[in-house]
């Protein structure tokens, strides 16, 4: 089995994902507490799982692919396991850029 670090790169190799993602998939997969928390940590120090990137990522996609509006788009990062308050930064960017009544 290969270990925590290298299957939570392969696993961002796909897409983006938060911290909290990371740690339950290599939960799932069979990785212990310790094994996590250090491949965690390690890829957070490479800045290869960031948090606030992840919701500036969904929080585009939410508005500029499905349309979506300020509660859903939120509602969609925290979902992903992120803090309120990164949600709400991300939300506030990309609302920022948008012309309103272009949305509506």
């Amino acid at each position: 089995m290969p270990g925590a670090y290298h299957e939570a790169l392969k696993m961002l190799a796909r897409r983006e994902l938060s911290e909290s993602q990371i740690r339950q998939r290599l939960a799932r997969h069979g990785h212990g507490a310790d094994a996590i928390e250090e491949a965690v940590t390690r890829l957070r120090d490479e800045r290869a799982i960031d948090d606030a990137r992840v919701a500036e990522a969904i929080a585009r996609t939410e508005t500029s692919v499905r349309r979506r509006g300020r509660l859903r788009v939120r509602l969609a990062i925290e979902r992903a396991g992120i803090a309120p308050a990164t949600a709400k930064r991300a939300v506030d960017q990309a609302f920022d850029a948008i012309d309103d009544d272009a949305l509506i």
